[in-house]
């Protein structure tokens, strides 16, 4: 299922923790059976990510993308908004 960047921001609590909203977008398949997209909150930094309320762990093809945009070069731009709303969080 193909991903889109919603929103990213800090944690309310821990200023590291970061926090991206997802919307997954269902294939074709799974469009002509019903499914819609939905929005998906993921918390974490680095390696550990969780889905968020119920944090239960992120598969481990969303961690890892979850994790090139927590610190992937080619995501520098977020990761400079991310680092800029948290400092005037903190």
């Amino acid at each position: 299922m193909p991903t889109q960047i919603v929103k990213v921001e800090p944690a309310k609590l821990d200023p590291d923790c970061m926090q991206v909203t997802l919307r997954v977008l269902p294939s074709r398949l799974q469009k002509l059976m019903g499914q819609s997209e939905q929005l998906v909150v993921y918390k974490g930094q680095g390696n550990q990510w969780y889905r968020y309320p119920c944090f239960t762990p992120a598969p481990s093809k969303l961690a890892k993308f979850l994790k090139s945009i927590y610190r992937g070069w080619e995501y520098r731009h977020i990761q400079y908004q991310f680092k800029q709303v948290a400092r005037k969080a903190g």
